[in-house]
This record gives structure tokens, sequence and C-alpha cells, in this order.
């Protein structure tokens, strides 16, 4: 009969031989434990996460956002050409006549089409930004509404007949949420410069929005600081999905 293997399982048991040199010894028998244990929480590198914050995004998730400006501004064009009535918001509209809905569709609505237009250049390029790297948390859903909230505070400061139109309080709202997020995430920079590399992409992106006539200086302000606040103090839940997804995983090790 042939010798068992050097290593051979039979059974639940595993054999082996004591080998001097070529020459066999013995025969003894052992067993192997499998379990399960959880490791250590996955640590990145500083520079490892900027590599995944800062990753390309692909084209095609661009689509979403179109999908999303497509209804803006289909919405908006149903109103010009009177297919549906008006979605503005006013103090008079929702404390007197109870239309609370109005907060939230007056969002859809514009003046012309060089407000719409200025509204979604913006809304299309930090939409693909938030949406890509930290998902769908971040947009549309938080700045949609923080876009209504800045239009309820918004009217309770106008007169009450004031109607106010436009997407600009989340498009404010975005960019608040941006500039937290990358001045909690960007750690290749110093916080002072990460700071000052943010208010000049605020500045730079919307001063031109804010020297137009009849524009709603107090939406943009009040979206713009709940944005901030939302990215900022978001514990957690706005981060960058992949980062997060690491950060956070516990490794399971294979004891034996």
């Amino acid at each position: 009969m042939d010798a068992p293997s050097p290593e051979e399982e039979l059974g639940s048991e595993r054999y082996g031989l004591v080998l001097n040199g070529r020459t066999y010894q013995a025969l003894f028998a052992y067993t192997v434990e499998e379990r399960w244990e959880p490791g250590p929480a996955a640590v990145i590198a500083p520079d490892a996460q900027q590599k995944i914050f800062f990753r390309a995004l692909p084209l095609q998730s661009l689509v979403p956002i179109l999908v999303s400006a497509g209804t803006v501004a289909l919405l908006s064009i149903s109103v010009w050409q009177g297919w549906i009535p008006s979605l503005a918001v006013s103090q008079n509209l929702v404390f007197s006549q109870l239309e609370f809905w109005r907060i939230f569709s007056a969002l859809f609505e514009h003046a012309d089409a060089k407000h719409l237009l200025n509204n979604l250049l913006p809304y299309v390029g930090l939409g693909w930004l938030l949406w890509g790297y930290f998902g769908s948390l971040a947009f549309p859903v938080v700045p949609i509404l923080l876009g209504s909230a800045a239009n309820f505070l918004a009217i309770m400061t106008y007169h009450p007949q004031s109607l106010l139109v436009g997407i600009s309080g989340t498009v404010f709202a975005m960019a608040g949420m941006w500039s937290a997020l990358y001045i909690k995430n960007d750690s290749r920079f110093s916080i002072r410069k990460r700071i000052l590399r943010a208010m000049g992409f605020i500045l730079v992106l919307f001063f031109p929005l804010s020297l137009e006539a009849n524009v709603a200086d107090r939406v943009h302000i009040l979206g713009g600081i709940f944005g901030f606040i939302a990215g900022y103090f978001g514990w957690g839940k706005l981060q960058p999905e992949r980062v997060s997804a690491q950060k956070n995983s516990a490794g399971r090790v294979k004891v034996l």
C-alpha cells in the first residue's frame, strides 16, 4: 500500500510525515481550525486618499445631471408658454393662501431665458462634482431641500406680495456644500490655503450673478450658508463614497 503523501486530508483530519532527510520516521495527525476575526480598520495614506477624491469623473455620470437640468428648463418653458400656472412663491401665497408647495416649486420657474441659463450652467457643473464624488445625497436631495429652506426664510424678509423664482438658492447651496467638503477633504494644503481657495472659487463663480438687477441676494446668502453647514457638519454622511467605504471597512483575516 502506498504511504500517505507528506500532507493529505483524510476526513476531518490531516496527516503528515516526519522525515529525517529522505528517511520515514513517523506519521502524525493534525487538524486545522479556521475562524474569522475582525481586523483593524483600513487606513488610507493622505496621498492615496487624494487620488481617490480627485479621480476623473466618467462622462456618463453627466446623464442624471443633464436630466435634472432638463426638467428645470422644461418647467420654466412650460410656465412661459402658459402650459402650467406660475410656480412662484411669495409670503402672501404661503401664509395667506396656504400654498406651501410653492416653497419648493418656485425653484423650477425662471424669469426669462437669461435667468435660466445663468442658473443652469453652475447647476450642471456643481451637480456633476457633488453627484460624482459624494453621491445622490449631495445632489440633488440635500441641495433641493436647502434651496427650499432658503426660499422659506427669504420670503419672510420681503414684501408679502414679492414673488421669488429660480433655482439660484439651490445653486448657492451646492457651492457652499462643495466648498465645505473641499476644505474637509483636500489635505494636500493647509487649512488656511483651503479656505482661501474655496472663497476664490465662490467669488469667481458667482460674483457676476450678484451684479444683475432684481437678484434675490438674501436667497443666495441663505443658500450658501445652509450648504456650507450641511457640507462641513454633515457628520460623514456627505463624505466621498469610495473614500468613506475604505476608511470605515473592517478587514477580515483567516487564522489557522
